[in-house]
């Protein structure tokens, strides 16, 4: 339902205008009394003030009638519909005021039945108008919305080789786009959000972001700012003077403060000839490539190439050999490495493409699950991350997004498996202590004949014994003997040859040489220190 019209009356007697607002049921009839003047003057600033769809006034007032005052409001508001209130001896005046622009007069004294006679018959030219207006504007933004479309349209053909442009450049004549200058460069911007999982849709994203550059562009002469057949947002320069570099700087900013996405600009290379568009809009898609290269947020110019070849020696398979050797290692900075290496041999300043980087990365997640199947490890956190890593890989955009991944990857597979070495190590030293502590006694017990009951290597035991107890086997060892000697003393009657005996050592003066460098007293000493 539409609101109400609103009413001003303008009179010099205060009787006709409470008269004019209570003779009628101003609401019944869709019309709102929104003020009241007593003088000309005073209804032009109400006029201004209250913006009212039709005005009651007097032709006969003080100051200024209410033909000039009519003349005055016209001007002021084109639209406004101006009833004049006149006398009978004022009919001839009252002509002239409807030649003024005046929409009806009214005799006085005022009948209840020609106000509303008046009143529905100006309603209908205001909203015969109000619509004519709204029907102009409707179809004014079709015919922009159609013209923006026959622009975009006839600049893709542009873009595409071997294209029909003759007749686009005569079509886009027709819609006043005429090129000016020699001078044509191509200008693409790629999207993506931040999280691969956004359900931002990517429709909305390119809306947002053609809707900055038009603000930001929109007072530089010759630019043309267009989806291309991919919907990416696509600036075509026709200006030679044109600042594109600082521009572009300035508006990678405003998008990336006002949007989440990752932003690539690809420049195209400048072309002098229209066939030569296609040129300049091809250098700037291969641009936007490099951004597996050079990572998210770069202005990349179509001269950009990286000097980067293939190592025609690589092997993929000897490298992960190498790599499983050094993650089992635990040697987290050279499996960085070797990760790294697979990953930059499969991308070149050539292809930039990163499916082969993706089947590359895809073997070596596979071959480290299979590492911590191999390791009894399936309920680890990194066995989780492998399986997510392979959802993951075909997701990642970027050089650097890939190298990320199996870095983290790798780091916690190495803390997986440093930590089940530890695990490992720990009941291994259990079991051996457990050992020594029952055989300590023999007197043939050594280093390799304990390494060889647990299957170990001398030199890797010795390693751990090291390690573990921060003392050698056979101080360790004979540590333990010693210890068991001093019980003995203590415990039984036996003599000092048969305790060295019984506790594995067979020279009764090489025990007893051990004994006082361990406890700083003889035996007979210890005894009689402890009895």
């Amino acid at each position: 339902m539409s609101a109400n019209l609103k009413l001003l009356i303008v009179d010099d007697e205060s009787y006709i205008r409470t008269l004019l607002k209570y003779i009628i049921d101003w609401e019944s009839l869709g019309i709102t009394v929104c003020g009241e003047a007593s003088c000309a003057e005073e209804g032009l600033q109400l006029l201004d003030e209250l913006q009212p769809n039709i005005i009651f006034s007097d032709i006969c007032m003080d100051f200024m009638d209410g033909i000039e005052f009519c003349q005055i409001a016209k001007k002021r508001s084109p639209y406004i519909r101006m009833v004049l209130l006149s006398g009978h001896n004022e009919f001839e005046y009252a002509k002239r005021g409807i030649e003024a622009g005046v929409s009806a007069y009214l005799l006085k004294p005022l009948e209840e039945d020609k106000i509303k006679e008046t009143i529905e018959k100006l309603k209908k030219e205001i909203y015969d108008e109000q619509k004519m207006q709204q029907d102009f504007t409707s179809i004014k933004e079709y015919l922009d919305k159609s013209r923006n479309f026959l622009i975009e349209n006839n600049l893709n053909s542009l873009l595409l080789p071997g294209s029909d442009y003759p007749n686009a450049l005569k079509r886009l004549s027709y819609l006043n786009v005429d090129f000016s200058a020699a001078f044509f460069q191509v200008v693409l911007f790629t999207l993506n959000p931040v999280e691969p999982d956004s359900s931002l849709n990517p429709f909305v994203i390119s809306m947002d972001c053609q809707s900055i550059i038009e603000k930001k562009l929109a007072d530089i002469p010759n630019l043309y700012i267009f989806f291309d057949l991919n919907h990416h947002n696509t600036l075509l320069s026709n200006n030679p003077e044109f600042d594109l570099l600082s521009h572009l700087e300035t508006l990678k900013i405003s998008i990336l403060e006002k949007m989440d996405v990752n932003l690539t600009i690809g420049v195209g290379q400048p072309v002098k000839t229209i066939p030569a568009i296609s040129h300049s809009y091809n250098s700037a898609v291969d641009a936007t490539k490099y951004r597996t290269i050079l990572g998210n947020n770069q202005i990349i110019q179509y001269n950009y190439m990286p000097a980067q070849t293939v190592d025609s020696n690589f092997s993929l398979e000897e490298s992960i050999s190498f790599l499983l050797k050094e993650i089992k290692s635990e040697n987290l900075e050279t499996s960085i490495n070797l990760i790294d290496e697979c990953i930059d041999s499969q991308i070149t300043a050539q292809n930039p493409d990163l499916v082969p980087a993706r089947i590359s990365l895809v073997t070596i997640v596979n071959h480290l699950t299979n590492l911590l199947i191999q390791c009894n490890m399936r309920h680890s956190d990194s066995f989780s991350y492998c399986l997510l890593a392979q959802e993951k890989i075909y997701r990642l955009e970027t050089v650097d997004g890939m190298k990320n991944l199996t870095h983290n990857l790798t780091a916690s597979i190495i803390r997986d498996i440093s930590s089940s070495n530890q695990h490992k190590t720990n009941d291994i030293m259990e079991s051996i202590k457990s050992y020594l502590e029952t055989d300590y006694s023999n007197k043939d017990l050594t280093l390799s004949m304990t390494a060889q009951k647990f299957y170990l290597n001398s030199s890797y035991l010795s390693r751990l014994f090291k390690q573990s107890t921060g003392m050698t086997f056979t101080k360790y060892l004979t540590s333990l003997r010693l210890n068991k000697a001093g019980e003995l003393l203590l415990s039984t009657s036996l003599r000092a040859y048969e305790i060295g005996e019984n506790v594995g050592f067979n020279d009764s003066k090489y025990f007893s040489s051990c004994f006082h460098k361990y406890y700083g007293m003889t035996t007979n000493e210890y005894r009689l220190a402890h009895s």
